[in-house]
């Protein structure tokens, strides 16, 4: 009888450090929903707010890793994907899924400059400083249509 009472008694307590484990690693990661922060895909106002918060951690020298999947009109979507170490960032687009691209397919810039123009109809990023472009020249990667905020 003793020793059930200590085996009981071990089991409580093993099963208390376990559901606070659990509860530490809830807090981390955080709800659902802030999972899915990191793949921008209806290019609406939370989309453009989490692209913001991009730009101003890579101006604060801080790494970022972003997935931006874009309609398009007449075939599938294109796959951005934007990630950095807060010096340089690396811009990855994808069309290889797309069946009836004529782009070369995978294209990478390596950047060190980003920015979030506004523009009279749209929010354009663009990208300067990258290795694919002279000097000077700034790349648009992706606009998000004012008429969808």
């Amino acid at each position: 009888m003793k020793f059930r009472t200590w085996i009981i008694i071990v089991q409580l307590f093993m099963i208390a450090v376990l559901v606070g484990v659990l509860a530490a690693d809830l807090g981390e990661t955080g709800s659902d929903e802030s999972k899915h922060d990191d793949i921008l895909i209806h290019f609406d106002q939370k989309d453009l707010n989490r692209m913001k918060e991009t730009v101003q951690r890579f101006s604060e020298g801080k790494g970022d890793n972003l997935m931006l999947i874009e309609p398009t009109t007449d075939s599938g979507r294109l796959i951005h994907d934007f990630y950095s170490n807060g010096k340089e960032l690396h811009w990855v687009k994808d069309d290889t899924r797309d069946a009836w691209s004529s782009s070369p397919g995978k294209i990478e810039y390596v950047c060190q400059t980003i920015e979030l123009i506004e523009t009279g109809e749209r929010f354009n990023v663009e990208l300067s400083q990258c290795n694919v472009q002279p000097d000077g020249e700034k790349i648009n990667v992706i606009s998000f249509l004012k008429e969808r905020l």
